[in-house]
């Protein structure tokens, strides 16, 4: 008992030190998006729903994607008596289920019909998979195809709309929890589909190997559209409800911690809306050649670098942002990837 009170102790003071010395205040950039049109696949809970209640109090269109229609609307009337008098923003919630392509697809031709430029794109949407394979009506991992395999359809089917939009802009949502990702040809190919419970990575190695997959497909875009910037980004550590398809105890467990360590949502926003909004950076005019650009915990442009190389052991990126995993700039990888997910969206394109 006394050992585990010690180091509950610890735990405590460690939990304190490093919200004080780590998690630094931080400031959003306000920035007037009047007449711009930001969709966001995932913007009724944590970084997502503060991101938009940014984007809508800048005066921005924002048209979020609810898997839950009774949840999207008590979201977009909180968002909406949130907003400062002044604000000209809106907010437009559509149905978008990312476990069925077919959802994917009836949400982009509504948003295609509705709106004829799309400045942003946010594609937020995640999830920590369970220990077990669990199959979409789709016959995919659901982590696989919630965290990635839709994400490539809904911006394929945008694309269009985005290449037509002056400046326009795709932000993934990863995690420094990619580093620990990997690309396994014979696990993620079209056939196998991550679907196979011999072989299948579940749980947090699905989550790892998915958010690695943004980052890589984030550099593919930003190599093949010369007209659409394309920037990862991962928003440091963040309390947020990622964590509720784990075991009720190891979701509690990681919930307590998060809470401890962690900087709340409305702070955790603060990289993804600046990374959407950010005017004319660098790596929007298309300087880092082809190179798409990860960013980390509000590390903006290599501002904070040094607190940002400390905390997460990564090297800073001369052209903006931090080095991400080695393989995602690895111009195979990549093509192998995007013809996987091509593939398996095939009759939904």
């Amino acid at each position: 008992m006394k050992v585990a009170l010690a180091l509950l102790a610890v735990g405590v003071v460690v939990a304190v030190f490093f919200r004080a010395a780590i998690l630094t205040p931080v400031a959003f950039r306000p920035v007037d998006l009047s007449g711009k049109t930001i969709v966001m696949a995932g913007g009724t809970s944590g970084i997502g729903l503060e991101a938009a209640r940014r984007f809508a109090s800048w005066n921005a269109t924002v048209v979020i994607g609810s898997r839950s229609r009774a949840k999207g609307e008590r979201v977009s009337a909180d968002l909406l008596s949130t907003l400062p008098p002044e604000s000209t923003g809106s907010v437009n919630m559509l149905d978008l289920d990312l476990a069925s392509f077919a959802s994917v697809k009836e949400f982009a031709t509504t948003v295609r019909a509705a709106y004829k430029n799309i400045d942003v794109l946010a594609l937020n949407a995640g999830m920590h998979g369970k220990e077990h394979v669990v199959l979409t009506r789709d016959g995919n991992e659901e982590t696989y195809q919630t965290n990635f395999l839709s994400h490539y359809l809904l911006t394929s089917l945008l694309l269009p709309v985005l290449r037509s939009t002056p400046g326009a802009r795709i932000v993934h949502t990863s995690s420094a929890m990619h580093y620990l990702g990997s690309l396994d040809h014979s696990v993620h190919d079209a056939h196998t589909r991550n679907a196979d419970s011999a072989t299948a990575r579940c749980g947090i190695k699905s989550y790892c190997d998915t958010k690695l997959m943004n980052v890589v497909y984030s550099n593919w875009l930003d190599r093949t559209e010369p007209d659409v910037s394309s920037v990862a980004t991962h928003p440091g550590l963040v309390s947020t409800d990622l964590d509720r398809n784990q075991p009720a105890l190891v979701a509690a467990a990681m919930r307590a911690i998060r809470r401890a360590t962690s900087r709340p949502a409305s702070d955790g926003a603060v990289t993804l809306v600046t990374a959407a909004t950010l005017e004319d950076p660098a790596w929007a005019r298309g300087s880092r050649n082809g190179r798409g650009v990860y960013l980390e915990d509000q590390c903006i442009m290599n501002e904070c670098v040094e607190r940002c190389s400390l905390c997460y052991h990564v090297e800073a990126d001369p052209g903006g942002g931090m080095r991400p995993h080695a393989i995602s700039d690895d111009v195979e990888e990549q093509e192998w990837l995007v013809q996987q997910a091509k593939e398996i969206v095939a009759e939904f394109l």
